[in-house]
Formats: structure tokens, C-alpha cells, sequence
């Protein structure tokens, strides 16, 4: 939680633009009796988020938080990339991806949907048990890029909640 992070450009006026601390401190939205206040808002085909996760912290996990509602034209993101860095605008080296975007609740009244995508990256020595991203271990490199994917074709109004990065120990068999 509270951790630094740089998005990328959101000039909105609307109230949902992003204040720097609300993809991480730690609180969830709502998308019921108004809570989206939470979450902020880009319209882009890709949403770049980079969080300086410190110099000591291992980690493996990374998650995104998210909203949707067609009746607004915003569309749940249809991905994750997630690259990493030892510098802020150094090169950065893909690590993760997926395209599993996993419904978490529908409020059918209003027509929002929040979302979760999450991606575990699992050691090299494990790969031959599992389909996972190939790596060579946990990463400790300082800065984390997430790319959230537009689910569209085009660019579309994307709201992130929370983005997270954490350390999950893995069983021999995962």
C-alpha cells in the first residue's frame, strides 16, 4: 500500500482522474450507491502504470483492480503486461502476461461489474510442471510497469481501482 507510482498522461476533468495515491492505498471502490468515486478513469487502447516498489522487496504477483459498465462506455480490460526495471525511464523487461480478466461481482441494478486480472509468475526450474512466463526466480527490480489493455479494438474509457504487487509463496506443484 501507499506505494509511488507514475501513470501515464491522464488529463481528465471529470472527476476520475488519477490523484497519484488511489491505485495504492489500499481501498477499494464500490460500484454500489456511488462508491466509483474510487477509481480512476483514462480513455487510451493501453493504460501504462509504473509503481517504484522500493529496493528490498521481492515479488512475484502482480494484480489489477478494475470496473466496467457498458451503459457508460467503459469496457472491462481484456489484459496484463507486466515488465521491470532498475530505473524509472530505463529499458524495461516483460515478465507476465495474461488475458485471464476474472468477473468478481455485478451490481444488475446499475450495470457495473468490477474485475480482477492477476498473474504469478513461477520459477524457471518449474516451468516444465506448468504454461507459466518463463523466469529465472523472484524479481526485486525497483520499478514495476503494468499495462492494462483497452478491451476493445480501439482506444476505450479503462477505470482502475487498485494495482498490487506482492510475494506469494508457491507450492511444489503450482
Amino acid at each position: 500500500t501507499d506505494k509511488t507510482y507514475y501513470p501515464m498522461d491522464n488529463t481528465r476533468d471529470d472527476g476520475y482522474a488519477d490523484d497519484l495515491s488511489k491505485l495504492t492505498d489500499g481501498v477499494k471502490g464500490s460500484i454500489y450507491g456511488g462508491g466509483t468515486a474510487r477509481y480512476s478513469g483514462w480513455f487510451a487502447e493501453t493504460v501504462d502504470i509504473v509503481l517504484d516498489v522500493g529496493t528490498t522487496s521481492d515479488y512475484n504477483t502482480f494484480s489489477v483492480y478494475a470496473a466496467a459498465n457498458a451503459d457508460w462506455g467503459i469496457i472491462a480490460p481484456s489484459g496484463l503486461t507486466v515488465s521491470v526495471s532498475d530505473t524509472l525511464n530505463g529499458t524495461y523487461k516483460q515478465v507476465a502476461s495474461t488475458t485471464t480478466v476474472t468477473a468478481v461481482e455485478t451490481d444488475s441494478t446499475t450495470g457495473w461489474t468490477t474485475y480482477l486480472i492477476t498473474v504469478t509468475v513461477k520459477p524457471i526450474e518449474r516451468v516444465a510442471k506448468s504454461t507459466s512466463t518463463v523466469f529465472d526466480g523472484t524479481y526485486n527490480n525497483r520499478f514495476v510497469k503494468l499495462e492494462i489493455a483497452s478491451g476493445g479494438e480501439e482506444a476505450n474509457h479503462i477505470w482502475l481501482d487498485e494495482v498490487e504487487v506482492a510475494y506469494v509463496e508457491l507450492e511444489e506443484d503450482d
